[in-house]
């Protein structure tokens, strides 16, 4: 029988929105959930994907008959930096690359595994790096000829263990505090914080799920707060935080609707503006 969340989960619960919405209160967006225009160029736009599918007790990666679909996601939205969950490997991303049209496209993926985590840039110089946790953590630095360099940390956190996904969050906040300028961290966090809906299918540990959030929302924004849903059925995994100090959040919303075959995981996209 599954055990009601007690009074300290949801008091944490409470405590983690709480930071989010006072971060992000006065610049929520005011464009409509699905609306995507056309980019700003003196602005920033990123994307997270998990784009692994469904199938089995734990799901699998990008099958390659998805290949030409996510290419043609990525060419629509046009982001500046996409960060990737769930490639089978180099060679797939290289396919993906050509596929984009490898002449404007940079892509890396600094730890090769069966379920990688790839980082690709548009309209600049872009360099990666794994950090730890067994390449579930990439640092990368984007930078534009006409906008300020960016340096951003991906994730993929583990999709079973709270415990895991505490220990992924604390390796990149200990990164990312030692950086300066403008920072972002965006990826498959697989929090959900949502104690009513009883997620222990997913979650060994609620309350440590909480506690990950409330550390990365004391010092960064969440852009997708109040937004929507990011995977199936009814999950929000999926997240984009920005440096108030050096970003204003435009927009942000999943983008739906563009799930193929067993993929379970909207595209969660982000229009920044930079701070003069």
């Amino acid at each position: 029988m599954r055990r009601a969340p007690g009074p300290a989960v949801w008091a944490l619960s409470l405590l983690a929105l709480a930071f989010a919405w006072l971060g992000a209160y006065l610049e929520r967006p005011t464009a409509a959930e699905d609306a995507f225009a056309a980019r700003d160029p003196g602005g920033l736009r990123v994307l997270t994907w998990n784009i692994g599918g469904s199938a089995g007790d734990s799901g699998r990666p990008l099958d390659d008959a998805h290949l030409q679909h996510v290419a043609d996601v990525l060419r629509e939205l046009d982001p500046d930096v996409a960060v990737l969950q769930e490639l089978q490997g180099t060679e797939q991303l290289e396919r993906l690359r050509n596929l984009l049209g490898s002449e404007h496209w940079q892509a890396r993926l600094p730890v090769e595994s069966e379920r990688s985590l790839a980082v690709l840039c548009k309209r600049g110089e872009l360099s990666a790096q794994p950090v730890g946790a067994r390449g579930r953590i990439v640092a990368a630095r984007y930078q534009s000829r006409k906008l300020p360099a960016v340096e951003l940390l991906a994730l993929h956190s583990d999709a079973f263990s709270a415990r895991r996904r505490n220990l992924v969050v604390g390796a990149a906040m200990r990164w990312l505090e030692g950086l300066s300028g403008p920072r972002l961290l965006l990826g498959d966090l697989n929090l959900d914080l949502d104690p009513e809906r009883g997620r222990d299918v997913f979650s060994d540990n609620a309350y440590r799920d909480v506690e990950s959030y409330n550390v990365i929302a004391g010092l960064l924004v969440d852009a997708g707060l109040g937004r929507g849903n990011t995977a199936e059925p009814d999950r929000r995994l999926d997240y984009i935080f920005y440096d108030p100090q050096a970003f204003k959040l435009i927009h942000c919303a999943p983008w739906k609707g563009q799930r193929v075959g067993d993929m379970d995981h909207d595209p969660l996209v982000a229009d920044l503006g930079f701070r003069r």
